[in-house]
């Protein structure tokens, strides 16, 4: 993960309000539902399993949904081996849906 595109993303948010994290383990910490998305399945690996990772500070009870153009096999390995069950998932998007020829999401 950039640093760089960290950075550039959080002045984004910030300018609307949000609050700036300096890590995945600061966002895990701030936050109970964390969504991943745009980034593929080495990101999501990353994001979530590395040293400074979401699971490093994510309380107890939150949740992960993974939008991202990852591999859903991925986000059911990581959940099976961390003890998450359906608390890491896969969330599925209008494109993502099409192209595995799947109905889009109903709101």
């Amino acid at each position: 993960m950039s640093e760089e595109l960290l950075l550039i993303d959080a002045a984004d948010g910030v300018a609307s309000g949000a609050t700036a994290a300096d890590s995945a383990a600061g966002v895990a910490a701030a936050a109970d539902v964390v969504i991943l998305g745009g980034i593929g399945a080495p990101q999501v690996e990353s994001i979530v399993l590395g040293e400074h990772g979401l699971l490093a500070t994510l309380a107890p009870g939150s949740v992960i949904v993974d939008c991202s153009t990852s591999e859903p096999g991925l986000t059911r390995r990581i959940a099976a081996e961390r003890g998450f069950g359906d608390r890491f998932m896969t969330g599925l998007i209008a494109a993502r849906c099409q192209a595995s020829g799947l109905p889009p999401p109903v709101a």
